[in-house]
């Protein structure tokens, strides 16, 4: 079996699902549990410094200054920090906080431009439907009736016609043209319900880890991960909102 996640591609942990090997009973190993407090913890991170900067703007304690690093300096390190955890799952436990509250700050500051140019509470609004569908996706997957369709080929193929789709439209803006109708929407939605997919598919993974007792350093990488999916959706119902709005 190939293991397509990224998490699972050394050869330690490749040799604990293809061999069936088993670390010591005394090591501490991957928990449910555990993963679900270090993504909530990282969710709250970013959420927190999402608040901080919306508020900072709107109270003209920051400034332009603060504008330009927002929008050039910080996702230049976001990605960095997100290679670098990529590539070494390992240091995810003191990297991941920092990313966190890195991209809560972004985020805060797009709610902040969507609430003051679009709608006013619709970052309020795209918290809630983001948190609900993010339990609704784990309750459809407790509940067995998805887990034989999870695949983390599938989920990976689906998230790489999306960003070939961005990439596409940074070029020829196709996609733009799509956005004020009713195509637009539906193009939407069902980019949501593919990060709805890959949500499932990172806790069909987290339930891979907990079954071949994976090391609980581990349970860093996998908060970060499901965070990371967390934060797509959100940003995405932020558009859905958007263009329903433009609609009105």
């Amino acid at each position: 079996m190939r293991i397509s996640n990224a998490a699972l591609r050394d050869d330690r942990l490749q040799s604990l699902y293809l061999l069936g090997e088993r670390i010591p009973d005394s090591a501490q190993i991957v928990s449910g549990k555990g993963v679900m407090d270090k993504t909530i913890i990282l969710v709250s991170i970013a959420m927190l410094a999402g608040i901080i900067t919306m508020f900072g703007f709107k109270s003209d304690f920051l400034g332009e200054d603060a504008l330009l690093v927002l929008l050039f300096g910080v996702p230049l390190l976001t990605l960095g920090i997100g290679f670098v955890i990529c590539f070494s799952p390992g240091t995810a436990k003191t990297l991941a906080p920092f990313y966190a509250a890195l991209e809560g700050s972004t985020l805060g500051l797009l709610t902040l431009l969507f609430d003051e140019y679009i709608m006013k509470g619709i970052g309020v609004q795209a918290v809630f439907i983001t948190l609900f569908l993010t339990f609704a996706c784990l309750a459809l997957y407790r509940s067995n009736l998805v887990n034989a369709a999870l695949d983390a080929r599938v989920a990976c193929v689906a998230l790489l016609v999306i960003l070939g789709a961005y990439i596409l439209d940074a070029f020829t803006g196709c996609m733009g043209m799509l956005e004020s109708g009713p195509i637009g929407i539906v193009v939407a939605i069902v980019i949501a319900c593919v990060y709805c997919y890959v949500l499932m598919v990172d806790f069909k993974t987290v339930g891979q880890a907990i079954t071949h007792n994976m090391p609980k350093e581990y349970e860093w990488y996998f908060a970060y991960s499901i965070m990371l999916t967390i934060i797509l959706l959100y940003i995405q119902i932020l558009k859905i909102l958007a263009m329903f709005s433009r609609r009105r």
